[in-house]
């Protein structure tokens, strides 16, 4: 059953790319360009987390799916910059039609920007990333229950000590003392 599935869905995709190209445009409706980070490691990972990237080769979902996959890539490359460690990074993604300046995909004009060029128009994407500094993680250190059971004991006997009636009182007692004798 799950390989008939897996075929009509194959028959499905390769039938609508056929159309798509029968009709000389491009399926995907939009490319996408991902600036080098300068971090040999960063750079397959940004490539892994976009939403953009690994649905590219789909047919263009419409301007809120677009506008939603946009969105999830700032989470997605977001966090793929805080895995390697670095938090204080930031994504910059912009959208740039055909004969228009760039706008960033974070911008509250931008379902009308991709409205005005159509559906037909190709966009383009670029993905850039601002690493920020490393953060890293100083001295880690474990304690064994063992030990802060006794740290605890120890404590609880001082404070016993200094409760019990031969023990000095402290300040505040005595201040009481004068005050009311």
């Amino acid at each position: 059953m799950k390989a008939y599935l897996r075929h009509f869905l194959k028959v499905l995709l390769i039938s609508g790319l056929m159309i798509g190209l029968a009709e000389g445009r491009d399926v995907s409706g939009y490319d996408v360009d991902v600036k080098p980070s300068g971090d040999d490691a960063l750079d397959p990972l940004v490539t892994a987390s976009s939403l953009l990237i690994s649905l590219q080769k789909a047919k263009y979902p419409g301007d809120f799916a677009f506008i939603a996959r946009l969105r999830s890539d700032y989470r997605n490359i977001g966090e793929a910059l805080q895995s390697r460690g670095y938090y204080d990074g930031q994504v910059i993604i912009t959208v740039t039609l055909a004969g228009k300046a760039p706008i960033d995909a974070k911008d509250p004009h931008l379902l009308d920007y991709l409205r005005a060029a159509g559906q037909d128009s190709q966009r383009h994407i670029n993905i850039s990333v601002v690493k920020g500094d490393v953060f890293e993680i100083g001295t880690i250190a474990f304690f064994s229950p063992f030990h802060l059971s006794r740290v605890t004991r120890k404590r609880r006997r001082d404070r016993k000590r200094m409760a019990s009636p031969g023990a000095a009182p402290s300040p505040c007692r005595r201040l009481r003392r004068r005050v009311s004798g």
